[in-house]
């Protein structure tokens, strides 16, 4: 399990740690167009794509050799749909993976700010992040109609709370 700062990092943050590990400072592309040849300047591209030998896509904004600005990248599993800066997730986006899907704000590639988290089992997460966890204040509605209000610590519910059960008969 990979650890980051002692927390353990969930299955998300490894596979898109690894899809962005792979294509390193120097992607081996399948197809390109735009200006793939000087797309590493200082002028933003707009209409961009690329195909790696992954068969993972981008589509969007390129400068200094990164992703910066708007699009949308498709890898294996999922895509994100956003905001980019130095070739990472930064600002407004939503990315889905595996069913689970992500709305809200990015710092560095991670989710921080306010966001709502869906899980495939129908489990939702409406509040703060940081660093990739759940912090401070939130909401989780479970599928069962299940909901706690409080304050969260990674995946721990923590500090002051309200929580309200729902039994169907």
């Amino acid at each position: 399990m990979a650890l980051v700062g002692g927390e353990p990092k969930s299955a998300v943050e490894i596979l898109i740690d690894e899809i962005v590990s792979e294509m390193g400072d120097n992607p081996k592309l399948d197809s390109c167009y735009g200006d793939c040849e000087y797309g590493f300047g200082g002028k933003l591209y707009h209409d961009f794509h690329f195909t790696y030998s992954s068969g993972d896509k981008y589509v969007g904004e390129w400068k200094h050799g990164k992703y910066n600005g708007q699009g949308t990248f498709t890898f294996g599993p999922g895509n994100y749909v956003g905001e980019f800066k130095d070739g990472k997730f930064n600002g407004q986006g939503t990315y889905t993976i595996y069913g689970h899907k992500y709305v809200g704000e990015h710092k560095d590639g991670k989710k921080d700010g306010h966001g709502t988290f869906t899980w495939d089992n129908g489990n939702k997460y409406v509040g703060e992040w940081k660093d990739s966890k759940m912090t401070v204040q939130g909401t989780m509605t479970y599928s069962n109609g299940n909901k706690y209000v409080g304050e969260w610590s990674g995946t721990d519910r923590s500090g002051e709370a309200w929580t309200r059960n729902l039994y169907l008969c």
